[in-house]
């Protein structure tokens, strides 16, 4: 799994204040999530997270089949290092208080079109030490303006008592609900508070927004400093953009390099072939601190590689196929008479489909099946059997 380091979060809505003072919130990312529904849309998948100890999660898997027979589930967790595990729940103790990725693909069989398939969604946990640390709501805002001295208060909600760190830009102090400081220049500049609830727990919770003194139409590259996080895990790859824009609204694109593309903060990508892509993330930023929608876009390689995740059969030696390795031509032999064959790639799509008659041996062209790792798939009466082939 590979991981760039992440910059500050973006910021999205606007709190009216005064053109003389204007404070911005930096929004937390969205813990929404991707997916990826390479099945029938009837085939439902979600991530239920389910607190067990201080960072400690139970994830499970809420699958509706629909018009599909589920095969086998995956999970990628992460808990500083990514890994995979299979089954219906994934056991994970993250390292402290901040938001992971956790991903679940769901491979199947899709009833209706008579394919393999597989479904992938993604999922950004707030990892919490306690269940109480849920209903802690952080917040401020403006108390007073005197000239460049601003006071702040907290509005924080919390079933107990909240002790409070103001920090502003790069200098930080203790304070009470209250803090005040004095800026000079018109902004933007980065205030934060911290609010921190009672020992055992210790419930905590960071908010930051931007304030700014001054008139609008700043350049672009004052409030935007682009950035964002990429894994990757074989050729599926999951981006969440992690852009400061100093309190401005935004959208991002992502352009996988592969003709496909995406919008939101948080996306999945499935490469179907292993390469090299160029990766791009296109940021658009407007607000009242700009005279015009600007853009940014940062780019970086990804490489991917062919790996085998769909399992195969235990009894895979009564499907017969050969030459090993592959060529242009392929003989095979069912265990069954009146079998649908099926090659498919790695990821469990679809590549090629035949109806086979009888059961001895019959020759199939693979001619237009381009070189990769496949799976060779037999059906026949609710039976399946599959086993990996190479064409060289």
């Amino acid at each position: 799994m590979k991981l760039l380091l992440p910059l500050t979060c973006g910021a999205l809505a606007i709190l009216a204040r005064p053109a003389s003072a204007q404070l911005h919130p930096e929004g937390s990312l969205e813990r929404g999530g991707a997916i990826i529904q390479g099945c029938d849309p009837s085939l439902q998948v979600d991530i239920l997270p389910v607190l067990t100890g201080p960072y400690t999660y139970a994830f499970y898997s809420a699958v509706e089949p629909g018009n599909n027979s589920v095969l086998d589930l995956v999970w990628q967790c992460y808990n500083g290092s990514f890994y995979e595990q299979t089954g219906a729940y994934c056991d994970v103790v993250f390292p402290g208080q901040a938001e992971y990725p956790v991903c679940l693909t769901v491979n199947a069989f899709d009833l209706t079109a008579s394919i393999p398939c597989s479904t992938s969604v993604c999922r950004l946990i707030e990892a919490l030490p306690d269940v109480s640390c849920e209903s802690l709501d952080a917040d401020f805002t403006i108390a007073a303006i005197n000239g460049q001295t601003i006071t702040f208060t907290s509005t924080s909600e919390f079933s107990d008592p909240l002790q409070t760190f103001w920090s502003y830009g790069e200098e930080a102090m203790n304070g009470e609900p209250e803090g005040t400081h004095t800026y000079s220049g018109p902004g933007p500049h980065k205030v934060c508070m911290t609010v921190v609830g009672p020992p055992p727990v210790y419930c905590n919770a960071t908010v930051c927004k931007w304030l700014y003194l001054g008139p609008g139409d700043l350049p672009c590259e004052v409030v935007v400093d682009q950035g964002f996080v990429l894994y990757q895990e074989n050729d599926l790859i999951g981006v969440l953009d992690t852009s400061m824009t100093s309190g401005m609204e935004s959208d991002v694109l992502w352009d996988f390099g592969d003709g496909s593309s995406s919008t939101g903060r948080l996306a999945v990508h499935r490469y179907t072939m292993p390469g090299t892509y160029t990766l791009c993330s296109t940021v658009d930023v407007w607000g009242p601190l700009l005279s015009d929608t600007c853009s940014n876009m940062a780019c970086v390689p990804v490489e991917t590689m062919t790996m085998v995740t769909v399992p195969e059969h235990p009894d895979q030696e009564l499907l017969r196929a050969w030459p090993v390795p592959l060529t242009d031509r392929m003989h095979v032999i069912a265990p069954w008479p009146d079998a649908s064959l099926v090659l498919m790639d790695t990821q469990g799509r679809q590549v090629a489909h035949w109806m086979l008659a009888g059961q001895g041996e019959q020759a199939i062209d693979l001619n237009n099946v381009q070189p990769g790792a496949y799976v060779l798939e037999c059906w026949s009466q609710g039976r399946y059997l599959r086993r990996a082939v190479i064409k060289p």
